[in-house]
């Protein structure tokens, strides 16, 4: 439901100022003599150029500088995306021309830049390169220090198509790190709907923040400037900096480039090995990652200057962030649902629980801030049998375990709610009898207003097309007499009048196992896959859904000519998730990862599977029980592990994938594990009984994390993708950047 908001935010906390400002430090020191430039972001070219020059000045005896143009106000303009580099200078030792350092502005330029009084340090460093990692571009043939001339040793820019997921980036830096105090910190962010206040706690990875952020500040306060980027060092940090084959860096920016990101070969130039072959894997994103980060991670004293840092060397350097929420009768509980919109908003979804009490839907921004008010009930305005139905005027957002949620090409958000004791339906044609709708469809628009379409008894997974057709999991509890539960699979058009009035009954007819969303493919028919929650049994649908006008059909196994089993493993018994990848061809995960290739374009006939076990159940890239799936814009394959444990930690497994005459090769670029520390990205990091990673536009990948309270996402570590799904299929933009 629509309501009016005021809103307010304590993201951040802006120190008062003559002019735009502040102070670079090498750990707690003062960086004398280091060259401060003001940059905007390129917003025209490709991914990592376009930087343009604002303004130049250097840092005093204090390690102050301004950029005060006589005005008290930023000399940038309106709407540019800032970030500002300190190269050289002194930091009490000598001069150290490879000491570089980043701070990203959360926020364009506008009225309030000038009045920012900025810290520069390794901690905003860390927070810049992680959040921008994607939209930066690394050039290796730069001298350092950069000093306004010459070559550029780093730039950030997006193609036009992707500035917004450029701007999000630069939101996630002050996720962060707080740029005014040079720490990284719980942060929160309020808004205020019809007298309730909504809170939501962020809090980043800031003792690993910190940790990161103490290993830079060795090379920063080395006294020879050679300690990371050299030949060689007592540390070996040169070595370490340029693992995986890397180029020696030239500065401490390309150092934490080093350390954190997945680079692209296009947007790292000159990166060739030893015999000069062109380098494609870094460390960060290889099976050698956890030995690399050891080999630094020892390196830190107990009175480093960031603190607290995270004492057990980590297996990875990525950054996860959380968010909680509070407010009136919101809460980040179980079973929650996440997808995008085209402006990397989160729609989030939040299941009733298995009582099938109230669930809710909400939007966030990137900053973490509620947009609409939590909607929990809705009108009944249309749907199939609409006309002629005489049962409830409204529904109630419940659901039990399963509920889902995906947006249109317009930004609309869809909900489907599943709880199996809710609305039963007249035997014969499936037509909704009257009654209490606690398990709806719900069309949510951007500005909160709800409507409720009548479908059937129990709506599950749901999927939209590029045309915005929707494809759900549904139940009509009685069909021909039956007494017992039938799913169906199931399809809502959006074409005609009015709008999602015409129906399909579908696929499936299964007595007691429901469907999961698989994806639709970018063939010109987008066709869509469903996924059986019964070991392993997927099937494609025709172009249209058999059996029209609502009859649903009464063959005991429609879908069986649909289908192709397969052998699944412990922890996780079915396939859970599936997507579709750029050659129409399904990832599916059950325990294992599996690649199944169906030829033509209707049913599944004569599958090809390819199965990926995990080394005896352990290790390859961290995967074990593999229970959601999701493909970057580079294509590479992105798992969740779900140990099926309310104790042991799932992490992210990252594959690269070539697919030649339908054969896959897989290479893990996630670190692998063992029978006791099962490794992948983030396998420290709490997260309970992940299910479905997603990636939005800045390359963050979020996860349904379905055993704490929490959203939990990986700042910048995928390839940015299209969103919403839809409009990637619409684009047949699967497998691409924006």
């Amino acid at each position: 439901m629509h309501s009016t908001a005021t809103v307010a935010s304590a993201i951040h906390s802006n120190a008062a100022a003559s002019g735009l400002g502040g102070t670079v430090h090498g750990g707690q020191q003062p960086v004398v003599g280091a060259t401060v430039v003001l940059w905007a972001a390129g917003t025209t070219g490709s991914y990592g150029t376009g930087s343009t020059k604002i303004a130049q000045t250097t840092t005093d005896s204090s390690g102050f500088f301004s950029l005060d143009n006589g005005q008290g106000v930023s000399p940038c303009s309106t709407g540019q995306y800032l970030y500002l580099t300190a190269t050289g200078g002194n930091p009490g030792g000598g001069n150290n021309s490879s000491a570089a350092e980043m701070v990203a502005l959360p926020t364009p330029c506008g009225a309030a830049t000038g009045a920012l009084f900025l810290q520069l340090n390794e901690v905003t460093t860390i927070a810049a390169v992680t959040a921008l990692q994607q939209f930066m571009s690394i050039n290796t043939s730069a001298t350092a220090p950069y000093i306004g001339t010459g070559t550029v040793p780093w730039t950030i820019g997006a193609p036009a198509s992707n500035v917004i997921g450029m701007a999000n980036a630069f939101t996630q830096a002050g996720n962060l790190a707080n740029i005014t105090s040079g720490s990284s910190a719980v942060s929160t962010s309020t808004a205020t709907f019809n007298g309730t206040t909504y809170t939501t706690t962020i809090t980043p990875d800031a003792s690993k923040i910190n940790g990161l952020a103490d290993i830079l500040a060795l090379c920063i306060n080395d006294s020879t400037g050679s300690l990371c980027t050299g030949s060689s060092g007592v540390l070996t940090f040169a070595t370490l900096m340029k693992g995986g084959g890397a180029v020696v860096p030239v500065d401490t920016v390309q150092a934490a480039y080093n350390m954190l990101s997945v680079p692209n070969p296009q947007l790292y130039s000159g990166s060739t090995d030893s015999s000069g072959a062109a380098v494609t894997t870094y460390w960060p994103h290889s099976t050698a990652s956890a030995t690399y980060l050891s080999s630094l991670w020892t390196n830190i004293s107990a009175d480093a200057p960031f603190q607290p840092y995270t004492a057990t060397t980590p297996t990875d350097a990525t950054i996860q962030v959380k968010w909680a929420s509070s407010g009136g009768a919101v809460s980040l509980t179980q079973y929650p649902q996440l997808a995008f919109d085209s402006n990397g908003n989160v729609w989030y979804a939040q299941g009733g629980g298995a009582s099938g009490s109230a669930g809710y839907v909400t939007q966030y921004n990137p900053a973490g801030q509620m947009l609409i008010a939590p909607v929990t009930s809705t009108p009944i305005s249309g749907g199939w049998g609409f006309s002629t139905y005489t049962g409830a005027t409204t529904m109630n957002l419940g659901g039990a375990k399963s509920n889902a949620i995906a947006v249109d090409t317009t930004n609309n958000a869809w909900y489907a709610g599943f709880y199996t004791s809710s609305g039963a339906n007249s035997g014969g044609t499936g037509a909704p009898n009257a009654g209490s709708l606690q398990s709806p469809l719900v069309q949510i628009t951007p500005a909160g207003v709800a409507s409720g379409y009548v479908v059937g008894a129990s709506v599950g997974d749901i999927m939209i097309d590029g045309n915005n057709n929707l494809y759900f999991n549904d139940i009509p509890n009685y069909v021909s007499g039956a007494t017992t539960n039938r799913y169906y699979f199931s399809e809502l058009l959006a074409a005609g009048t009015p709008a999602y009035s015409t129906f399909y009954g579908g696929m499936g007819r299964q007595s007691s196992n429901y469907f999961l969303a698989g994806g639709i493919d970018q063939s010109s028919n987008q066709l869509a896959w469903g996924v059986l929650n019964a070991c392993g049994s997927i099937f494609r649908s025709d172009s249209t859904l058999a059996a029209a006008g609502g009859t649903y059909p009464t063959a005991t196994a429609q879908y069986a000519a649909s289908q192709v089993s397969l052998s699944a493993t412990t922890p996780t018994t079915c396939v859970l998730n599936g997507t579709i990848d750029a050659n129409n061809n399904m990832w599916g995960t059950n325990g294992y990862l599996e690649y199944i290739v169906a030829p033509g374009t209707g049913a599944v006939t004569s599958p090809t599977v390819t199965q990926f076990a995990a080394g005896a159940g352990i290790g390859q890239g961290g995967l074990y029980g593999g229970a959601g799936v999701a493909i970057d814009g580079a294509g590479n394959i992105w798992v969740a592990n779900n140990p099926g444990s309310s104790t042991v930690t799932g992490g992210l497994s990252e594959f690269s994938a070539v697919v030649t005459n339908s054969v896959p090769v897989i290479t893990p670029l996630s670190p692998s594990g063992s029978s006791s520390a099962l490794y992948g990205f983030g396998a420290a990091d709490s997260w309970l009984k992940p299910t479905q990673p997603r990636i939005d536009l800045s390359g963050n990948v979020w996860l349904e994390n379905t055993g704490n309270s929490t959203i939990a996402y990986l700042v910048g570590v995928a390839a940015p993708v299209v969103t919403p799904t839809s409009l990637m299929i619409k684009n047949a933009k699967i497998g691409v950047r924006p």
